[in-house]
């Protein structure tokens, strides 16, 4: 079926197809097809006389309302562009800082932040490492992000690199072997 050109009606015809289609015995379709409209287009007119005329359901806008709000949308679209253009012309000095009112709050999420502070071709990630939380008697406690281990170099590895120790750890660094030297083996 080959779409239907759109078409504009005037007020006047719309509220003639309307009492023709309340007056007629006629269903809704049928007056539809008399005077060449759409059937959906004759409901949706016979539904926004219903809510002009006060018999509509509970909360409907009627004509004049709908009007309005369309009027309020374009206006304050109008608005919403002409505050934008004006932040982006406005100085950006100390003083005139000072003077004017503070710019409103932009949308960014503080990765977007991130990555225009550093730009886009930086390599290091737009989010920090997540923080590790330990759950202890005394509450929960956030650690910083771990590091990874180090890599050795040449084959040598640094203590850092090592597990941790199990023992207890003792100020003075590490012990000598408890046994008893003999005075033979010293010599």
């Amino acid at each position: 079926m080959a779409k239907r050109k759109r078409r504009a009606f005037t007020q006047e015809s719309k509220a003639e197809a309307v009492r023709t289609a309340r007056e007629s015995g006629k269903s809704v379709a049928a007056v539809a097809r008399d005077l060449d409209l759409t059937e959906t287009a004759l409901r949706s007119w016979v539904r926004q006389a219903e809510i002009d005329a006060g018999r509509g359901a509970p909360g409907a806008l009627t004509t004049e309302e709908r009007e309005e709000l369309g009027r309020l949308r374009r206006e304050n679209r109008t608005l919403r562009m002409e505050r934008d253009i004006l932040n982006l012309t406005s100085p950006t000095s100390s003083r005139a800082a000072a003077t004017s009112a503070p710019a409103p709050a932009r949308s960014l999420d503080s990765s977007a932040r991130l990555r225009r502070a550093r730009g886009p071709l930086d390599p290091r990630p737009s989010t920090p490492a997540p923080a590790e939380v330990e759950r202890s008697p005394r509450g929960i406690r956030h650690t910083a992000p771990s590091r990874p281990a180090r890599a050795s170099i040449c084959g040598v590895s640094s203590p850092r690199d090592s597990p941790p120790r199990s023992g207890p750890k003792s100020p003075a660094g590490p012990q000598e072997s408890p046994e008893p030297r003999s005075p033979a083996a010293a010599a």
